[in-house]
């Protein structure tokens, strides 16, 4: 294509006369000496004539020199995208290189602007483009350079429009950046283009998590339904299924089931309420805990205290209620729940349940009953309402939805 093709600016007679004269011969003979002289002179009398410099790549592009091509054409359509005869020179030389994504910009680029043959082109290795740079940004996520994966992405977003490589994309990134409102849109727009399992039961998952409960349920329902054979999906519908009761529950219990941290009062509460047989047992002789007589939760924790689910600083006689309740705290109550139906092997060393129990003893413990994945993971630091929540669900999941308080109590089998 002529060097002037597209060229938005002015060109002397003299300029066009001299590239059209090395333009043909370089296309009619592979003259490629006298079109780079002629570039050259050009250049000399004006460099910035970028017409010249498409000359002097198209000699390269003659050579296969397809990297020198891309490097020498690529500011030059940076800073003129609708130079035709760049941008096609750029886009083929890229295709030549194995370059698909630069190919296609430049192609689509010009396709945008009406160019037929270009339009038709881009359209063919677009498929390809979006996987490579799919593949890029997934490479890059699984190193953790999420800057660098957050560029593929803005290609993908520019480019791909409503594809599954832009929301795979989008799903990745948000998971590395712990962004689970962008996640959820991304599963949301995967599940209806793949109507594959993992993504609507992910949709499900996050709908449980940050959005709307009964959404999250009706999904999971559904899916259930239609999969009723798959155990992720059965555990999630009763995880929504808990979490559905929980929005009967008063607004301020609802409220610290969403703290994303737990004081040990707010533990009580979550204990007091999702427990059965907590909130209608008899406090006989509670341990004294000085702290708690004007606390608004006073009779939530005495209830706690009595059944052995929590303890107090027997030395200061102290609850701390404002403290942070701990992972470790919340497992030791929910292991005595187990412990104390006497029907679980995994606790034949519940021994260790006591006040001076250590928390890795604990975490051994929780992790034997499957109430962690992980002895690993297991530590005594803070705790969030969700992960609470979580782990009161397991227990009674264990129990059958009771508890072993029944035995103590007589009362587990009223609510």
């Amino acid at each position: 294509m002529q060097p002037l093709e597209g060229y938005p600016l002015t060109a002397s007679d003299d300029q066009a006369a001299a590239l059209e004269e090395a333009y043909e011969a370089l296309r009619l003979g592979g003259e490629l000496a006298a079109a780079e002289a002629a570039a050259q002179q050009l250049l000399e009398s004006d460099a910035g004539f970028l017409p010249a410099r498409v000359l002097l790549a198209q000699a390269r592009y003659w050579e296969r020199r397809d990297q020198e091509v891309i490097a020498q054409v690529g500011p030059v359509v940076d800073e003129l995208p609708e130079y035709t005869a760049a941008q096609l020179l750029i886009g083929g030389a890229a295709q030549r290189a194995g370059d698909v994504p630069v190919a296609f910009e430049a192609f689509a680029q010009l396709g945008d602007q009406g160019h037929e043959e270009a339009g038709q082109r881009a359209a063919a290795i677009k498929p390809r483009a979006l996987e490579i740079v799919f593949n890029e940004l997934e490479y890059e996520v699984g190193r953790g350079h999420v800057e660098t994966a957050e560029q593929h992405l803005a290609w993908l977003e520019y480019w791909g429009e409503d594809s599954l490589e832009l929301y795979r994309g989008q799903r990745l990134v948000a998971v590395e950046q712990g962004d689970l409102e962008r996640e959820l849109a991304a599963v949301r727009a995967l599940g209806q283009r793949t109507g594959e399992l993992d993504d609507l039961r992910r949709e499900g998952q996050l709908e449980l998590q940050i959005g709307d409960v009964r959404s999250g349920l009706d999904r999971l329902e559904a899916l259930h339904q239609q999969f009723p054979d798959d155990e992720p999906t059965r555990d999630l519908l009763d995880e929504a299924k808990f979490l559905w009761r929980l929005q009967l529950l008063p607004a301020d219990v609802q409220e610290t089931g969403r703290k994303h941290e737990l004081s040990r009062s707010d533990a009580a509460t979550l204990l007091y309420w999702l427990v059965p047989g907590v909130r209608f047992s008899q406090v006989t002789n509670p341990p004294i805990a000085a702290d708690i007589l004007d606390h608004p939760s006073r009779e939530v924790i005495l209830k706690v205290l009595n059944l052995g689910l929590m303890h107090v600083d027997e030395t200061r006689h102290l609850f701390e209620p404002e403290a942070s309740a701990t992972e470790v705290e919340v497992l030791f109550a929910l292991l005595e729940l187990l412990s104390s139906s006497g029907r679980f092997a995994c606790l034949s060393d519940a021994s260790v349940l006591d006040v001076d129990a250590s928390w890795r003893s604990i975490c051994h413990l929780a992790s034997a009953c499957q109430l962690i994945s992980s002895q690993a993971d297991c530590t005594p630091s803070a705790i969030a309402g969700r992960d609470a929540l979580e782990l009161i669900r397991r227990t009674l999941n264990l129990l059958g939805n009771r508890t072993g308080l029944d035995n103590r109590t007589g009362l587990g089998n009223r609510e």
